[in-house]
This record gives C-alpha cells, structure tokens and sequence, in this order.
C-alpha cells in the first residue's frame, strides 16, 4: 500500500488572504491622471486597499508610471506608481498618503 494522497487544493473557505494590507471588492467612480502629460482617463475603481488598487481604464488608455488617482464620490487623490497592467486592468501602488480634495 503507498502513501496516503493528501489534496494540496484549498476550498474558497480555507483560502486566505495573505497580503499585508487586503483588497476590498468596490465599485467606484475615478479619474487616473498621468503625473507629467496631465492626460485623464475615466476609470472604474475594481478593488482598494490601504497600499493601491484595481482599476479599469479604456483600452486605448496609455498610463505613464506616474499617476494620480481620483476617487470621485468620496473626493480623495492618491500619488501612485502603475506596478501592471493586464489589457483594461491595471495595478497601483498607493505612494505617500492620500489627499482630500
């Protein structure tokens, strides 16, 4: 007889969020702004967090590395530094502390 099989799979249930600071699923209004080209592009706040977010923007958005992000109702502008972008996706580290317009 071999050794017993032991799943490494984890249920949604067991499954944990590792990050030091985690995501919360949002659905908010924003405006990314390129730090030097000043260009805008409306974008949909997917997640948040204490140290960045998802957002979608339009495909033919074209971010530098350098943004600012507007979280429109709540009127709050963070300095971020886009860390991926996955075609309409796109990863921001949060940089500094947040304005409050």
């Amino acid at each position: 007889m071999g050794v017993p099989f032991k799943s490494t799979l984890q249920t949604p249930a067991e499954q944990t969020e590792r990050r030091a600071n985690p995501r919360h699923k949002v659905h908010k209004s924003g405006v990314v702004t390129c730090k030097f080209s000043e260009q805008n592009y409306a974008c949909w706040i997917v997640n948040l967090s204490a140290a960045g977010a998802t957002i979608e923007t339009p495909s033919y958005a074209a971010l530098t590395k350098s943004v600012t992000l507007l979280i429109i109702g709540e009127k709050i502008v963070f300095s971020a530094e886009v860390i991926w972008k996955n075609s309409n996706l796109v990863g921001l580290k949060f940089i500094g502390e947040p304005n409050i317009l």
